[in-house]
């Protein structure tokens, strides 16, 4: 069927929506291009405040949220609690690192922290590694299913983040838990503790540049959102 050129696509090809909370360093996850399928709502979240937050239909029919990069003081009392209820209701999101986040990011005392599956963070948590450290990709499972060969992953700031007894660590770089798996309520929750800073020497590949970044977001985002997901299986052990 061919479709006019001001007719509406039957809503069966509306692209599924997800919502980003766009912080400081965002734009050097890619995140529109490992999310290219995706209708993404984008929520500006590197000022005093939120900028368009979602309505509550919209936040509640999101597929999946991702909190890049944000500080907790930006979001109001009510703006908190409805990313809690939504979580809760069997939501899934993902938390991305950033100078701006974590320990630094007021995510303790706003009440987000709850939501992470690592224990109580503490201010300063981001460590410097100068000469990087590399991805520990060796778990099984569909979380690094489907990941290139060839140059490993790099990153050289990470946060000092320790994860919850029922929580699953499926990445490490060098010693630090890289990619750390939840739930909080019916939902699921993944936290990245690496951030897209650092320069890399000779040979090194930055985890933002390497072309299975986008394939280890996607798979996060499948497990995130998939109905009664297994846990992943083949656990790096700290």
């Amino acid at each position: 069927m061919i479709l006019a050129a001001d007719t509406e696509p039957p809503a069966s090809a509306a692209k599924p929506k997800a919502i980003i909370f766009y912080g400081v360093y965002t734009q050097w996850y890619k995140l529109d291009t490992a999310f290219s399928e995706f209708d993404l709502k984008i929520a500006n979240a590197h000022s005093e405040r939120v900028q368009d937050f979602p309505s509550v239909k919209t936040l509640f029919n999101a597929k999946f949220i991702i909190l890049s990069d944000i500080n907790g003081g930006e979001f109001t009392e009510g703006q908190i609690q409805q990313l809690k209820s939504y979580i809760e209701d069997g939501g899934a999101v993902l938390f991305l690192g950033g100078p701006f986040t974590y320990g630094l990011g007021q995510l303790k005392e706003k009440g987000l922290a709850d939501l992470l599956p690592v224990e109580e963070l503490q201010p300063f948590d981001l460590k410097w590694e100068k000469a990087g450290v590399s991805f520990d990709l060796t778990a099984a499972g569909e979380i690094t299913r489907g990941l290139p060969a060839g140059n490993t992953p790099m990153a050289w700031w990470v946060h000092l983040l320790k994860p919850k007894a029922d929580a699953q660590t499926v990445v490490k770089a060098g010693n630090y838990p890289l990619l750390i798996l939840g739930r909080y309520g019916k939902g699921r929750v993944a936290v990245f503790t690496g951030t897209p800073m650092g320069v890399a020497g000779p040979g090194q590949m930055p985890f933002w540049e390497w072309d299975g970044w986008p394939i280890l977001l996607r798979n996060t985002i499948t497990w995130l959102t998939s109905a009664g997901a297994t846990p992943v299986t083949g656990e790096v052990k700290p």
